[in-house]
């Protein structure tokens, strides 16, 4: 999507003429449809704030990239009186932004990118929260937090490819961080909230004193990014981490959410990079009955996380190759790796782990037939790829 200039309009929105769905472009003004939308969904408007609404035929489209061009809109506005918002008052509408974040349960179609020397593993799975967790309190301070991820079509690419070494992802350790780093943001005072008096474009760049975090809104208060120097991280094992990274938001007309995470995490000298994509808005659903209670809900998240931890590896080359075509982010850290092998056999967790000890390996089998049944579930709701 250009302007009449031919520059990218970032963050549009494309709903169908039924209304029922709604798809956002990407920062680079880049939008993707299914085979299956083009299939129900013919007739879709494309929206932006300052352009004129245009209409788009998914049935007229061969399926080849093209570029549609918007006209600026002319809008007629009375006299105001403009204020910008205090420090407070920035403040108070993050912290209420990312508390609509975490409040509910959702669950975001996401891809995600763990990048280190010795490997390169992407997937396609679902990103799933549901509030968040004080683990400083006794009761809860070896638990997992209440984000996770779980990869559903993955592809490793190692150095050396061994039957005997599967994978296991720095996701858990990054989303218990993320818990009690957002966590510590909601519980900070607003005296700490300090304008940084620098250039920060279009944007306002807010310092939050004692976290070191660096908030970017746009000057009506949304959300743009947060982000972080090194920092210092005891996982719920006690193994330190070094963690630097941002997240990125965007927002519809009424909520905001994560479009991108993007962090460095280091431990014992070695460093992985983790890029986490979500593609499109959030999916929002209710727990059932029996996990209405909040410690059925930790033992939920705690379940997913082990199993986020260590998951099983589904490699299916078409499937994987379809959803690359199709949902595949700009990022010039995506990308062939020639000195790697691509690890072909597909297998769960449990049959391929060292540990000899019979209980350890029969709690990973029932984790793994459990999140397996838990994505058909999803994927008979319309979520998961």
């Amino acid at each position: 999507m250009v302007d009449s200039k031919g520059n990218p309009v970032p963050y549009f929105t494309a709903v169908s003429s039924n209304f029922k769905s709604v798809k956002i472009g990407d920062a680079d003004g880049r939008i993707f449809f299914s085979e299956s939308e083009k299939l129900l969904e013919k007739e879709w408007a494309l929206r932006h704030l300052a352009f004129e609404e245009k209409v788009i035929y998914l049935d007229s489209i061969e399926n080849i990239e093209i570029t549609v061009s918007l006209a600026e809109k002319l809008l007629e506005l009375n006299q105001v009186d403009i204020q910008a918002l205090s420090d407070n008052e920035i403040a108070l509408r993050v912290k209420s932004e990312l508390s609509g974040i975490a409040a509910n349960l959702t669950f975001s179609n996401s891809f995600l990118i763990e990048q280190s020397e010795e490997y390169y593993f992407e997937s396609y799975g679902l990103f799933i929260q549901s509030g968040l967790m004080d683990r400083t309190t006794k009761k809860h301070r070896f638990d997992s937090g209440r984000l996770t991820f779980l990869p559903q079509y993955s592809k490793i690419s190692e150095k050396t490819v061994s039957r005997k070494s599967p994978y296991q992802s720095t996701v858990p350790t990054l989303t218990v961080f993320l818990n009690d780093f957002i966590f510590q943001i909601l519980s900070s005072k607003l005296g700490s909230w300090k304008r940084l008096e620098k250039d920060c474009g279009r944007f306002e760049c807010i310092q939050i004193d004692g976290l070191n975090a660096e908030v970017s809104v746009f000057p009506n208060g949304k959300l743009n990014s947060i982000s972080l120097p090194p920092r210092v991280f005891k996982d719920q094992y006690g193994i330190v981490h070094e963690i630097t990274g941002s997240l990125d938001f965007t927002s519809s007309q009424e909520n905001s959410f994560y479009t991108k995470f993007s962090f460095d995490v280091h431990k014992d000298e070695k460093e992985v990079k983790v890029l986490l994509f979500f593609e499109g808005i959030p999916s929002l659903l209710n727990f059932p009955e029996n996990y209405q209670n909040r410690s059925n809900q930790d033992s939920f998240f705690n379940a997913l996380n082990s199993f986020s931890k260590t998951p099983d590896y589904h490699f299916d080359q078409e499937i994987f190759s379809r959803l690359r075509s199709t949902y595949f982010p700009k990022t010039d850290q995506l990308g062939e790796r020639d000195n790697f092998v691509t690890r072909k056999n597909s297998y769960q967790y449990h049959e391929v782990m060292e540990k000899s000890d019979y209980s350890s390996v029969q709690y990973m089998k029932e984790n793994s037939d459990f999140v397996k049944e838990l994505l058909e579930i999803f994927k008979s709701y319309g979520l998961g790829w």
